[in-house]
């Protein structure tokens, strides 16, 4: 029977990340130092924010000189020009301004606003240094799953990369996954409705446990850069990956 019960638990104990960090190593000592077991079958999700931090996806604005692409932006948006120069590297396009939001196609292919480029709980206040998006957030994913499960061995988990999106069609932002690894990001169903009637629905997985997860997260001063799932249904997998489930718009 499938379970009817899903635990989301924050971890609120790991430290300020700085790049070279053992991300998984951060995770594993504040799951023991706060009395939570990482069981077999647990999903870890993981806000984007420290596994760019980790990885050192850290832009110093000091050092970003501003195209004139880059300073029609800014006076667009009345943003800081070298975040904009910043917009446009990680941008496949721009796709859309309103005001202050720069809507665009990442370069992985992720329609969302800045390109994820953000300065927020950043060291600094963001005056100097933004984070980008990983490089490669399926290959991250994939790095700390097999780091987590060397110190869990022999307990398996899969792993979520999480961020949160702006809409085009809504107001408010939602948590999505942006990489995954030990589990297919999609779910499909084979079976049937209520009435009998074939059902073959595919689901979003990976989001929807991303965006359960970002309930916790939050997006201030939460500091609950992660969050162990238990009894969460999902089909395992070893090359699953999130960026096979975007639709290509070219």
């Amino acid at each position: 029977m499938k379970n009817t019960t899903i635990i989301l638990i924050g971890l609120k104990t790991i430290p300020l990340v700085h790049p070279g960090d053992d991300l998984s190593a951060l995770i594993i000592n504040a799951a023991q130092n706060e009395g939570v077991q990482i069981d077999d079958g647990d999903v870890v999700l993981i806000a984007q924010k420290v596994v760019s931090k980790a990885e050192g996806a850290l832009v110093d604005l000091s050092t970003v000189t501003a195209s004139a692409e880059a300073k029609a932006l800014a006076a667009q948006t009345g943003r800081d020009e070298r975040f904009c120069q910043v917009v446009l590297d990680e941008s496949e396009r721009v796709i859309e301004i309103k005001g202050r939001v720069i809507v665009t196609n990442h370069r992985l292919g992720f329609r969302c606003t800045s390109a994820g480029v953000d300065k927020s709980n950043i060291e600094g206040g963001g005056t100097r240094f933004v984070t980008t998006l990983p490089k490669d957030p399926d290959a991250s994913a994939v790095a700390i799953r097999t780091r987590l499960i060397s110190i869990l061995n022999p307990k398996e988990v899969a792993v979520i990369i999480t961020d949160t999106f702006g809409r085009p069609d809504r107001l408010g932002s939602v948590g999505l996954a942006i990489g995954c690894a030990g589990l297919a990001p999609m779910a499909s169903s084979s079976g049937r409705d209520l009435f009998g009637n074939p059902s073959t629905p595919e689901i979003a997985r990976a989001d929807e446990l991303a965006s359960a997860a970002s309930l916790l997260m939050g997006q201030g001063d939460e500091r609950i850069p992660v969050v162990i799932a238990k009894g969460a249904f999902y089909v395992k997998s070893s090359t699953g990956k999130l960026l096979d489930m975007l639709i290509d718009e070219h």
